[in-house]
C-alpha cells in the first residue's frame, strides 16, 4: 500500500517566511520551523500529494550530492513531522497543486542537498501572548 502524508488536522496552519516553513498545530500548541533548503523542498513535495516512495527518486534526480542514506533522512523528517502533530500517514491521495519541477525550483534556495532540519517548540501559548496574531487565527485557537 502506498503511504501518503497529509496535514494532521484542520488546526495545522503553515506559512513560508523568508526561505523557511513555519507551521503550527493550533490544537496541540506545537509549532515548528523547517530550515531553508531541502527540508522546505520536502515539505512542499509531501504537500503536493506524492507518496513517500515517490519523493526519493525526485530528490536524487535533483540533488547531485545527495547522500546514500537519504532514505533515512526522509523517514526521520516524516517521523518528526508526525511526532510534532503536523502531519499524519494516510492511504488517501492528495490533489497535486503544481508541477513537481516548479515545487523544487521555487523552494530550493541552495541547490545543494542539506539534511532537513526541523526545530520543534511546544510553547505556542507563550508565543501568542508575546506576539498576538490576527482575529481569524485567534478564532481557530479558541474553537479547539
Amino acid at each position: 500500500m502506498n503511504q501518503y502524508i497529509s496535514t494532521a488536522s484542520d488546526s495545522v496552519i503553515w506559512e513560508v517566511i523568508g526561505h523557511q516553513v513555519v507551521a503550527a498545530n493550533m490544537s496541540s500548541g506545537i509549532y515548528c520551523n523547517i530550515q531553508s533548503g531541502s527540508g522546505v523542498v520536502l515539505w512542499h513535495l509531501l504537500l503536493s500529494g506524492l507518496t513517500i516512495s515517490e519523493i526519493e527518486p525526485l530528490m536524487r534526480n535533483h540533488y547531485q550530492d545527495i547522500p546514500g542514506d537519504f532514505s533515512s533522512h526522509l523517514h526521520a523528517f516524516v517521523t518528526q513531522l508526525i511526532d510534532a502533530s503536523m502531519w499524519k500517514l494516510s492511504s488517501a491521495v492528495a490533489v497535486l497543486e503544481e508541477p513537481i519541477s516548479r515545487v523544487i525550483a521555487d523552494h530550493d534556495t541552495e541547490f545543494r542537498y542539506t539534511k532537513p532540519v526541523i526545530i520543534t517548540y511546544d510553547d505556542l501559548d507563550t508565543l501568542l501572548q508575546i506576539d498576538p496574531i490576527d482575529d481569524e487565527v485567534s478564532k481557530l485557537i479558541h474553537a479547539n
